[in-house]
């Protein structure tokens, strides 16, 4: 059976955008240069569990912008309880959400611009769906990217985060396109493979190796059509 690809949705974080130094180095550093000493470490022991318990467990009817950094300063209070009550505490959570919207906070997967132009010179559109917020939007017109992506779905904009299916849906339908003739691209099998193979897409698990070959394999070793 033909399996006709009309756009390929990629995950951001974990796929084709990777934080780099570490949240717990970015974190650090930030507390450092106002006089206190943080262990990276330390710092992602008490952050893994504050974030999934806000964004992966927490229920919340329709997210928005605002819930979304509302929810990001819960968890920086959760992971900084112990200097809760340091003067500079509300400077630090500023400084580092603002970082979180520049470049400098990722690195890029390799030829992922190069496989980007390539998809839309071949007409195929692409776009992203992501549990990243507004920042992102930020991250990928500094990268030069913003203008190679059809769409860019942002769960805090569209009201839904990964895995609901509603994000999913929203996506295929604005950019008109059935579930069989979309590709879904991700590292999470929980946040973007089982919710796109539930609504019926075509996906690919993506595990950190250059998008070369992740287009190789897509295209020609499963013989996916354009």
């Amino acid at each position: 059976m033909e399996k006709k690809i009309k756009v390929v949705f990629f995950d951001a974080e974990g796929t084709f955008l990777h934080i780099s130094p570490s949240v717990g180095e970015i974190y650090a550093r930030f507390w450092r240069e106002r006089g206190y000493e943080v262990s990276p470490s330390e710092i992602m022991k008490r952050f893994i569990p504050a974030f999934r318990d806000k964004f992966k467990h927490d229920r919340v009817e329709r997210w928005t912008q605002e819930l979304c950094k509302k929810g990001w300063y819960q968890i920086f209070e959760k992971t900084f309880e112990p200097l809760k009550n340091a003067p500079c505490f509300e400077e630090v959570f500023q400084k580092s959400w603002e970082f979180f919207a520049t470049k400098d906070c990722v690195i890029l997967a390799q030829d992922f611009p190069e496989i980007l132009s390539l998809l839309k010179k071949q007409g195929i559109k692409t776009a992203v769906i992501s549990n990243w917020d507004a920042r992102l939007r930020n991250i990928l017109k500094q990268l030069g990217l913003g203008e190679l992506f059809d769409e860019i779905f942002i769960g805090c904009e569209v009201g839904y985060l990964k895995p609901d299916l509603k994000l999913f849906q929203t996506a295929l339908e604005i950019l008109k396109v059935d579930p069989h003739e979309a590709l879904m691209i991700g590292d999470s099998l929980k946040n973007d493979i089982e919710p796109a193979k539930t609504i019926g897409m075509l996906t690919y698990h993506y595990q950190g190796e250059p998008f070369s070959e992740v287009y190789r394999k897509v295209f020609y070793d499963l013989n996916f059509d354009i």
